[in-house]
């Protein structure tokens, strides 16, 4: 077409990807002439709520406005999960056309999104993150927060192309910022913690009984509240049970440049022995209030409910920081105590011992407990 440019009308070409063409198949430039690269930027709140108010009004289905904002809250405004939850609320798990779509409804939309719906998108999101030459670095990403950002660090550029990963700017002393990593949405950040802790623990079936013959689980959820506390002696005793048979949940796992466990391991290792030993009874299910460097499992059981946040050690300082934040999430919650369980490479048993106690915190009793993953 361009060599008999006189029998043809095409003005131009727009090429649509996730990269610009610039240096495709190309050493020495860009085989196109290519005047600017698009950023199609997500949905604003506004938006997405004008969405489901037209869908309200021409089809006379009500929707409650706080499923509106969790759609918003989970996706972030990206428009294609918007418009796949939106699709599955409004059709396949829609109650009925003479009902509001409540809460309810949007739980079982976004556990079914979750775990059994498929999504082309989603899919493939989760096949490039696990790629071994990325792992790491979400690893580490569930683990630490504050990681810099910068395009010119090739795993960023790529996670950020394809969806995965996004960048924030966080002030810093004397009025300066910086862009840090950040998950591109609650969503996808759920989708990999589940996808990464089935890999980790896929076909390791437990070499020991997560709970003594002797342990049953209404000891722990069956009181007043739920009794934290014991949870974690209970995980400590298994970590116990394993060292006596030779054996070990950190042989094996996924480490950094400098050869160290990668934290993040911890944190799914109590994810995946809460849901040995609790599930089949236990609502267990990971939250990321910031996006990044913070994990809370929240555990459910009948009318009770209780937080178990995980952060890894890096010091005493930053260890009274963010007992002092798990100490103002919990209030705000409505909750009176929360778990703080402290992952560290860097520490054997004894040494974590260490950093165990009780501190109560704007009149919520924190439980810090720490786990040495020192080999």
């Amino acid at each position: 077409m361009y060599l008999h440019r006189d029998q043809y009308r095409l003005h131009s070409l727009a090429l649509v990807g996730v990269r610009a063409v610039v240096g495709v198949e190309s050493v020495t430039g860009a085989p196109f002439n290519i005047q600017r690269s698009v950023h199609v930027p997500n949905l604003t709140k506004d938006e997405v709520e004008t969405l489901f108010h037209q869908y309200q009004k021409e089809s006379g289905q009500s929707i409650d406005a706080t499923v509106v904002n969790k759609v918003f809250e989970i996706t972030r405004g990206q428009p294609g999960l918007v418009g796949w939850l939106g699709e599955l609320l409004t059709e396949k798990y829609n109650p009925g056309m003479d009902q509001s779509i409540g809460e309810a409804d949007w739980e079982v939309a976004e556990r079914k999104a979750l775990f059994v719906e498929p999504n082309n998108t989603v899919i493939n999101l989760i096949s490039k993150a696990r790629d071994i030459r990325y792992q790491e670095l979400l690893f580490r990403l569930f683990a630490k927060s504050e990681i810099p950002f910068s395009f010119s660090n090739p795993r960023h550029n790529f996670l950020y192309m394809h969806g995965i990963l996004d960048r924030v700017a966080i002030a810093q002393p004397r009025g300066t910022y910086k862009e840090i990593c950040h998950f591109s949405s609650p969503f996808i950040q759920r989708c990999l913690f589940y996808a990464l802790s089935d890999e980790l623990h896929e076909n390791r079936g437990p070499e020991v009984l997560p709970l003594e013959s002797s342990d049953d689980p209404e000891f722990f959820l069956g009181g007043e509240r739920i009794d934290l506390l014991g949870l974690i002696q209970r995980y400590r005793g298994y970590l116990s049970r394993m060292k006596a048979k030779g054996l070990s949940p950190w042989k094996a796992q996924p480490r950094n440049a400098n050869l160290n466990i990668i934290e993040a391991v911890g944190h799914f290792h109590l994810y995946h022995w809460l849901q040995m030993a609790l599930g089949a009874d236990c609502v267990i299910a990971p939250e990321f209030p910031t996006g990044n460097g913070r994990v809370d499992l929240w555990l459910e059981f009948e009318d009770n409910r209780a937080i178990v946040e995980i952060k890894s050690f890096s010091n005493q300082r930053q260890l009274r920081l963010a007992q002092q934040q798990a100490a103002h999430y919990a209030h705000q919650l409505g909750l009176d105590e929360v778990m703080f369980v402290v992952f560290s490479p860097f520490l054997d048993e004894e040494s974590a011992q260490a950093l165990c106690g009780i501190n109560d915190l704007e009149r919520v009793r924190v439980f810090t407990e720490a786990i040495g993953m020192g080999e």
